[in-house]
C-alpha cells in the first residue's frame, strides 16, 4: 500500500477538490488541468492567471485546447457545470505558486501524478492490491494497479538498452506499453537527444520530431495518464524549441490509450477486430490482434473512429526495437475473473501473474536482436509456478543485465518487502553468460543505485546452468560447490516422509488457544487417531506452526478432534490430508522465517495444521535432520530456493542432504542435550501446558534471601541460553564441514541477560494462580473461594502472606525496589493489562468492578450462575479491556 503524507502540495490539493467533487473522474480532471495551468502561466504560454475566478480558469483551459487539442477532452461545458468553487482560496493558490514555477521541470508532473495516486489508493481502496477486498473492475483497476519507477531506473534502461551507433540511434522504435505519465521515456528522450545533439548536425527543432513522429510509442488503459504524458512531452518540445511553439499543434505523438471503441462497421474484419477489445480497459495492451495489412485497412474507410481504432491495432501489432515497462501489479487470488481468464488462455508462460504475463507479451512486440528493459517484483526468479516462464526466457533469449533489487525498492509503497528485481534481455539465443547484480543488502534505491557500479556485487552466471536446477531458479549467488549440492546431492526427501497439515475452513469453529477450556477435556500424549478418538477427549493438541523457538516447544492451541468433530473435519475445509501421520513424534518447522528457519522436535501427540508441516522419518536419522535443519546450511540453502521467505513442503523435501555416519554420534548428544534445555525453558513458561510450577519458590531455594533467588535463577536461565548458543554454532560447524562450505557459523545474537523485573512479574502471575487454586505449593492451601469474584485488596493481601511465609517480610520490599512501584500498585494497575496481553487477549483472570470496588475471579472455576457458557464467555475479553484502561 501507498505511503501517504496528507502534508503534501498534491495531498492538499485533492483534498480541497475533494470538498466540492465526488466523482473520482471529475477530481482527476480538474487536478490535471489545474497543474497544467500552472505550468504554461509560468512559461507565458497561456496569459497569467490574476483573479483565479470561474471564469478566468475556464477562458485558461479553452487556450490551453488551442495548444494541446489532441491532448486534453474536450469537455468545457463539463467542467464548468462541475467547477470546484471552493477550491482556488488565497492559501491554495498560494500553495501552487510556491510549487510551480519557471524552475520547476515539467517531468515533476510524474510525481505529482505518482502522489495524486497514492492519495487516491488511500481514500478510494485503503487496502493493498495484493490482498484486496473492493472488487476490481474497469473503474478502479489504475488506481490500484499503478506503481512508479524510481527515475534512475528509468535511466538505466535508456541508457543500457541504446547506443551511440548513428545508424542504430536514429532508426530505432520504443515502445513503454504501460507507458503511464511516461516516466520511462522521457528519460528515453533526453537520451535520445543527446546522441541526435553529439552525432547530428540537425537542430533541436527536426531532432524532436524525428523522435516524436518516428521513435516513441505509448500504450496504456488509464485516460487521465495517456493526458498528462502527452502535456509533459509537448510541453517539454515547447521548452526546447520555440519554434514548435510558434507552430501550435504540429507536435504528433504516437501515444494510444488502449480503449473499446463504439463502432458499427460495414466491414466484418473491423467488427471481428472490434470483439478483441470489449474488455480493453482491463486487458490494455496484452490484447493480440492478428497480423493484417492494418495500412490498407486505414486507407479504405473514411470514418473518423474506424481509422483511429485501426491506427491502434496496428500500433498494438508492430514489432519494436525496444521495449521499456514497469508493468501492472494485481496478486492472481484479486484479479478480476474475466481477465484471469483471458491470462490463462493467452499467456502459455506468464499467466501466473498480471505482471508475468506482461514480460511474455513485451517479449512479443520485440523484433528480433530487440531489448526488453522491465522492472518487476522478483518472486518470478524463484517460485516454482513461474518455472515454464524461467524456462522459456534462459532456452530463447539473452539475459544481458539482471539486477535484483530486493526490499525497499518502491519508495512510494508502504512495502518494504515488495522485493523487486529489473533486467535487460535481448532477443536472440543465448551466447554468452548472463550478468546478475545482487543489491538485495542495500537498504534504499539510493544505496542500490551506487551498489550497481560496485563490481563485488557482480556475478556472471551461465544461463545453462540455471536452467539444469530444479525448476530453473534464477540462483546466481551460488558458488560451484554449493551449485553441485543443488544439482547432484541426495534430496532429504529420500530420508523421511514430509506432510502438509490440515486446514480446518473454520479455525473459529475448531481451535482453541489451550488455556480457553478444561485442561482435562484436552487429550495429551496420545499415538494415533484410533487411541484419541476411543479416550473420549475433547481437544487435541494442535501444532499450527509460527513459534519462532527452535528445538523444542509446547504448541499453545488445541483442536475439537472427538469423534463428532473428526467426522465434520472429514468433510469440510481440506478434509484431514496426512491423516495417518497424525499424533505421530516429528519435526515441525514455521511456514515463514525473514532470518532463521526455526526447527523443533515435535514429541508424539500433535494433530498439525498446514502452516505447521511436519517431517517424519526413521528414529535413527531423526536427530540428524533435525540438527541439519536448524544449521546455518540448510537456511542458506532454503533461502536460495525459497528467497520468498515461505517455506512449502516442497521447499524442505528439495534440500540437498549429506548423511555423515561418522558424525551421528556428536549429532544426537548435541540435539539430545539442545532439547533437554528448550523443554527446560518451556517449563518456565506459565504459557505452556508443562508449566506446574514456579522454580523460585521450590524447597531447596527458601533458605536463601527472595533477592539472591532471583539473581540465582535470572544467571541460571543466561547460562542455559549461551549453552544453547554454543552448542547451535558447534552444529554449524559439522554441517559446513560435511558440506564443504564456509557458511557464516555464527548465531544471531540474543539477550542473554534475562530481566529480574519480567522474572517478579512471572512469579506475581504464578502467585494468582496459587491463590485460586490453579497451581499448588507444598505447605499452602488456599482459602480463597474461586467461584466467585474476590476483591483484590483480598487476593493481594493473600499473596503477601504468601510471600512473607516462604521469604520473610523484606521480600516484599525487595520486589517492590525491582518494580519501582508497589505490589498493590502493580496488581491494581498493570498486572490486568499485562494479562490480557500475555495471554493473546484471551484471559483467565477476569475483572470487574462494582461500587468502586475492584474484583478479580479465575475463569475456569467461576461458578456458571457468575459467568456465562464458557466457551462463549472468553469472547468478551474485550470488554475487560476496555475495563482495565478505565480503571
Amino acid at each position: 500500500m501507498s505511503v501517504v503524507d496528507y502534508k503534501t502540495f498534491v495531498a492538499k490539493i485533492r483534498t480541497k477538490l475533494m470538498e466540492d467533487l465526488s466523482n473520482p473522474t471529475l477530481i482527476q480532471q480538474w487536478f490535471d488541468r489545474i497543474i497544467t495551468l500552472e505550468f504554461l502561466q509560468t512559461r507565458k504560454i497561456i496569459p497569467n492567471l490574476i483573479t483565479y475566478d470561474k471564469e478566468e480558469i475556464i477562458n485558461a483551459c479553452k487556450v490551453e485546447n488551442e495548444y494541446f487539442n489532441e491532448v486534453f477532452n474536450d469537455n468545457l461545458d463539463e467542467l464548468e457545470n462541475n467547477f470546484p468553487c471552493h477550491f482556488y482560496s488565497k492559501e491554495v493558490i498560494l500553495l501552487l505558486k510556491e510549487n510551480i514555477n519557471i524552475t520547476t521541470k515539467v517531468e515533476e508532473i510524474n510525481s505529482y501524478q505518482e502522489d495524486f495516486k497514492d492519495h487516491e489508493r488511500y481514500t478510494n481502496i485503503k487496502i493493498s492490491n495484493r490482498n484486496l477486498e473492493t472488487e476490481i473492475d474497469e473503474s478502479n483497476i489504475t488506481t490500484i494497479t499503478q506503481i512508479f519507477t524510481p527515475n534512475w531506473i528509468c535511466k538505466y534502461f535508456a541508457t543500457e538498452t541504446i547506443n551511440d551507433n548513428l545508424d542504430y540511434f536514429q532508426k530505432i522504435t520504443i515502445l513503454d506499453p504501460c507507458l503511464g505519465t511516461g516516466q520511462i521515456l522521457i528519460e528515453v528522450l533526453n537520451y535520445l537527444i543527446a546522441l541526435y545533439q553529439k552525432n547530428t548536425s540537425y537542430s533541436i527543432t527536426e531532432i524532436i520530431e524525428k523522435i516524436y513522429n518516428n521513435q516513441l510509442y505509448g500504450f496504456d488503459i488509464d485516460e487521465h495518464a495517456i493526458t498528462l504524458a502527452k502535456f509533459i512531452f509537448i510541453l517539454k518540445a515547447y521548452e526546447l524549441s520555440k519554434e514548435l511553439l510558434l507552430r501550435k499543434n504540429k507536435i504528433k505523438l504516437n501515444f494510444i490509450q488502449i480503449k473499446k471503441y463504439d463502432i458499427n462497421s460495414k466491414n466484418n474484419i473491423i467488427n471481428n477486430l472490434l470483439t478483441l477489445f470489449e474488455e480493453a480497459p482491463l486487458r490494455g495492451s496484452l490484447i493480440k490482434v492478428p497480423n493484417l495489412n492494418y495500412h490498407e485497412l486505414i486507407q479504405k474507410t473514411s470514418d473518423f473512429n474506424e481509422k483511429n481504432f485501426l491506427k491502434m491495432c496496428c500500433s498494438l501489432n508492430q514489432k519494436y526495437d525496444i521495449v521499456l515497462t514497469n508493468p501492472p501489479y494485481m496478486g492472481r487470488k484479486v484479479l478480476p475473473k474475466q481477465l484471469l481468464t483471458y491470462l490463462n488462455k493467452n499467456f502459455q508462460y506468464g499467466k501466473s501473474e498480471l505482471y508475468t504475463a506482461f514480460i511474455e507479451r513485451c517479449l512479443q512486440f520485440l523484433k528480433e536482436d530487440g531489448h526488453l528493459g522491465m522492472i518487476t517484483l522478483h518472486t518470478w526468479m524463484f517460485i516454482k509456478s513461474f518455472a515454464n516462464l524461467r524456462k522459456y526466457i534462459l532456452d530463447n533469449y539473452q539475459i544481458q543485465q539482471f539486477l535484483h533489487l530486493g526490499k525497499n525498492t518502491f519508495a512510494n509503497l508502504n512495502a518494504y518487502n515488495a522485493l523487486a528485481s529489473a533486467f535487460i534481455i535481448r532477443k536472440e539465443k543465448p551466447k554468452q553468460d548472463a550478468l546478475f547484480v545482487d543489491l538485495t543488502k542495500y537498504e534504499d534505491i539510493y544505496q542500490k543505485e551506487k551498489g550497481l557500479q560496485d563490481i563485488e556485487n557482480h556475478y556472471l552466471v551461465s544461463q545453462k546452468k540455471l536452467n539444469a536446477l530444479d525448476h530453473q531458479q534464477f540462483l546466481y549467488w551460488l558458488n560451484e560447490e554449493e551449485y553441485n549440492h543443488l544439482l547432484h546431492s541426495p534430496k532429504l526427501a529420500k530420508y523421511c516422509e514430509i506432510r502438509q497439515g490440515l486446514a480446518t475452513g473454520n479455525n473459529q469453529e475448531y481451535i482453541r488457544f489451550w488455556w480457553e477450556v478444561d485442561k482435562n477435556d484436552i487429550g495429551f500424549g496420545y499415538s494415533s487417531n484410533n487411541v484419541f478418538l476411543a479416550s473420549g477427549k475433547k481437544y487435541a493438541p494442535y501444532n499450527k506452526g509460527g513459534d519462532q523457538t527452535k528445538w523444542y516447544s509446547t504448541s499453545k492451541i488445541v483442536i475439537k478432534f472427538n469423534k463428532e468433530n473428526f467426522q465434520r473435519l472429514s468433510q469440510v475445509g481440506n478434509h484431514l490430508p496426512s491423516k495417518d501421520f497424525y499424533f505421530k513424534e516429528g519435526i515441525t518447522w514455521s511456514l515463514f522465517g525473514f532470518n532463521s528457519f526455526n526447527v523443533r522436535y515435535k514429541e508424539k501427540g500433535y494433530v498439525f495444521d498446514v502452516s505447521g508441516s511436519s517431517l517424519f522419518t526413521e528414529e535413527k536419522y531423526q536427530k540428524y535432520i533435525l540438527a541439519y535443519l536448524s544449521s546455518n546450511v540448510a537456511f542458506y540453502f532454503l533461502s536460495s530456493i525459497a528467497p520468498t521467505v515461505n517455506f512449502q513442503v516442497g521447499n524442505i523435501t528439495s534440500l540437498p542432504f549429506a548423511y555423515d555416519e561418522t558424525r551421528l554420534k556428536e549429532i544426537n548428544q548435541i540435539v539430545e542435550e539442545l532439547i533437554s534445555k528448550s523443554i527446560y525453558l518451556d517449563q518456565q513458561d506459565e504459557l505452556s501446558w508443562n508449566f506446574e510450577r514456579n522454580e523460585i519458590l521450590e524447597k531447596n531455594n527458601l533458605d536463601n534471601s527472595f533477592t539472591n533467588n532471583i539473581e540465582s535463577y535470572c544467571n541460571k536461565i543466561a547460562i542455559i541460553k549461551y549453552e544453547i548458543r554454543e552448542k547451535e554454532i558447534r552444529i554449524n560447524q559439522i554441517f559446513n564441514d560435511i558440506y564443504n562450505l564456509k557458511v557464516d557459523v555464527n548465531v544471531k545474537e540474543t539477550n542473554q541477560i534475562v530481566s529480574k523485573k519480567e522474572i517478579v512479574k512471572d512469579l506475581l502471575s504464578y502467585l494468582v494462580g496459587v491463590v485460586f487454586n490453579r497451581f499448588q505449593i507444598e505447605g499452602y492451601k488456599s482459602t480463597i473461594d474461586n467461584q466467585d469474584f474476590q476483591d483484590i485488596n483480598d487476593i493481594i493481601f493473600e499473596i503477601k502472606e504468601l510471600l512473607i511465609k516462604y521469604f520473610s517480610y523484606s521480600a516484599i520490599k525487595e520486589i517492590e525496589n525491582i518494580l519501582s512501584y508497589s505490589i498493590d500498585e502493580y496488581y491494581k494497575k498493570y498486572f490486568g493489562r499485562e494479562h490480557i496481553n500475555k495471554y493473546h487477549h484471551l484471559p483467565i483472570y477476569w475483572y470487574k468492578k462494582i461500587d468502586n470496588n475492584l474484583l478479580i475471579g479465575y475463569y475456569h472455576t467461576l461458578n456458571k450462575n457468575v459467568t456465562i457458557n464458557k466457551e462463549a464467555g472468553i469472547k468478551i475479553n474485550y470488554l475487560l479491556n476496555d475495563l482495565l484502561y478505565k480503571i
